[in-house]
């Protein structure tokens, strides 16, 4: 089992993990909502009789289609973020784990001596 400083570091760590993950959460509500953004042609026509308005509505919805991207980059930053956590949580367990059975393994060569 691992020690109680080495504990303490990978709970932080897991909880560190469940943050980020709340903001990816939060990332994909705003995903959610930039997505619902897009705008027909006739939200741009003002009576224009060249059809520029058409031009303006196919450059809006490209920049909320990048502006999207963007968004959902950043959701998936954080969940990757989260995983990296758990990952350095799970690689201190394990580290502490393997160097605990080293010792008592040193501990039970050595006649008389106190396990740590």
């Amino acid at each position: 089992m691992a020690d109680k400083k080495t504990h303490v570091v990978t709970e932080a760590l897991r909880t560190k993990s469940k943050e980020w993950l709340g903001m990816a959460d939060g990332m994909a509500k705003v995903h959610r909502s930039v997505e619902g953004m897009k705008l027909g042609a006739t939200a741009f026509h003002i009576g224009d009789p060249m059809g520029t308005f058409l031009l303006y509505a196919n450059k809006y919805n490209e920049f909320v289609t990048h502006l999207a991207g963007i968004v959902k980059q950043g959701q998936t930053e954080f969940e990757q973020m989260a995983s990296a956590l758990v990952r350095m949580a799970d690689e201190y367990d394990r580290a502490d784990l393997d160097v605990q059975i080293d010792l008592n393994k040193i501990y039970n060569l050595i006649p008389n001596q106190p396990r740590p």
